[in-house]
């Protein structure tokens, strides 16, 4: 992947180059390893040994310099488990829902939402920089959210002699095509949030593949394909009339 990664930042080791523009591609190399790698190094630090002469930009062209670099591993796994208060859009936006009317108590003050969660990651276990995550959300109005992703690049399904593995990393950004798959499970009161005295269960699943897991970086053309398959329950709940019968 480190060898990729320096072909795609310009790094050519046969291709004579100034010590000046070998730090530019340097650096590009550095901020593409982390910003793009799903967070699997603390720190990536490379090392020019100049040989004693790294104040004359001659002597760099006469003869090939060693590059020494050190990735800086973090752990193999993540844990978090933790607790919040969220007010009504907050709420929602956690479980991709809408909302049209805060949540009220009785007096019809807007009442916090105390929220639950747990999630564990596991990365880099196989060496190619892969994430693989799993959450859990429950909330005070027993509204519930189960996920479960992994994300690793597109050639690494693949064996590394195999001809779509080869023809992946020939691109110019090829190690860094990714495949994201996410599964996941909700549970959604909307009378808790809205006018609306129903309750929605969702299911669903997605692939993701795409030229960059970096959708964020400035100046980047990304492209995407996405495909994603949704099952969903929605349960009317009676509701609660007060004072009987009125005859009609």
């Amino acid at each position: 992947m480190i060898h990729h990664r320096l072909l795609e930042a310009g790094v050519l080791p046969e291709v004579p180059t100034t010590l000046q523009e070998a730090m530019v591609h340097l650096n590009d190399f550095i901020h593409n390893v982390q910003s793009s790698t799903n967070n699997c190094f603390h720190s990536v630090q490379v090392e020019l040994d100049t040989n004693g002469d790294g104040n004359n930009a001659d002597a760099t062209k006469k003869a090939p310099l060693p590059i020494k670099i050190q990735l800086h591993e973090k752990n193999w796994y993540t844990l978090h488990v933790g607790g919040s208060l969220l007010n009504t859009s907050d709420v929602m936006s956690s479980f991709n829902a809408s909302s049209s009317s805060p949540t009220s108590g009785p007096l019809g003050m807007t009442l916090p939402t105390a929220e639950f969660n747990a999630s564990v990651g596991l990365r880099n276990l196989t060496g190619h920089c892969e994430a693989t995550h799993a959450s859990y959300t429950l909330d005070t109005n027993q509204m519930a959210a189960v996920a479960l992703s992994h994300e690793r690049p597109l050639y690494s399904l693949f064996p590394t002699d195999s001809v779509l593995a080869q023809a992946i990393l020939l691109q110019s950004t090829g190690s860094q095509y990714s495949c994201a798959t996410r599964a996941f499970w909700k549970h959604v009161d909307y009378e808790w949030v809205r006018a609306a005295s129903y309750q929605e269960y969702q299911r669903g699943a997605q692939i993701q593949l795409a030229n960059t897991n970096l959708p964020h970086q400035p100046g980047q053309v990304y492209y995407s394909f996405t495909y994603q398959a949704l099952l969903r329950d929605i349960i009317p709940k009676r509701a609660v009339t007060m004072g009987g019968d009125n005859g009609n």
